[in-house]
């Protein structure tokens, strides 16, 4: 498989001169299209059926070291979740950050 073919995905943090952060996500077509179909499963997620911790809400942890990783190796681990509880309420840790 060519690299136009096979999936990938770099995803890394460089700081601003400003001290923030900034998030970097590329990726060739098919790296790009892994992670559309990963966010939307996320959002697909029905959280009322999982047993979750109080104010938790379902996330997963994407690293290269995982079966069928989405990531190119070189890439730092990320995480991607929803905000909103199974109560439909927003996480506590959500509604601080819109503060």
């Amino acid at each position: 498989m060519n690299d136009s073919q096979s999936s990938i995905l770099f995803t890394f943090v460089t700081q601003n001169e400003d001290g923030s952060n900034k998030i970097n996500l590329y990726g060739n077509p098919a790296g790009l299209r892994a992670l559309a179909d990963a966010l939307i499963e996320q959002a697909d997620v029905d959280q009322s059926t999982m047993r979750l911790p109080d104010g938790d809400t379902d996330h997963t942890h994407y690293k290269v070291t995982h079966d069928g990783a989405i990531l190119s190796k070189s890439s730092d681990e990320i995480q991607m979740g929803r905000v909103d509880t199974p109560s439909g309420e927003l996480a506590y840790w959500a509604k601080e950050r819109l503060e």
